[in-house]
């Protein structure tokens, strides 16, 4: 299954913990997935990687049952059939983040 496939069918499992304030539609997920997939590959080898990534992270926060979201996170990495370092790595700093078990 392509990455955009499991996104999709990733975004409407997320979806229905979408319980905070700020409503995240499967669209506007969608929306980000597209517009920052290609920026996320080169904010990976930039200094200014963790303000960047974490400020996401913490935009994420309010949203209720995060470990969803991770595992979210954990099926899109392997959608291709190879887990990158990098996406290990981005796996590892969200748990982290977040205070999650991972």
């Amino acid at each position: 299954m392509e990455e955009m496939e499991v996104f999709m069918d990733l975004s409407s499992t997320i979806e229905q913990f979408n319980t905070g304030p700020a409503k995240l539609s499967g669209a506007a997920m969608l929306e980000w997935f597209e517009n920052n997939k290609g920026q996320l590959l080169v904010k990976l080898e930039t200094p200014d990687f963790d303000p960047w990534f974490y400020g996401i992270l913490d935009r994420l926060a309010p949203l209720d049952n995060k470990e969803v979201i991770l595992k979210a996170m954990g099926a899109l990495s392997i959608a291709d059939d190879n887990v990158h370092v990098s996406e290990r790595a981005l796996l590892s700093l969200t748990a982290e983040h977040w205070k999650i078990e991972a």
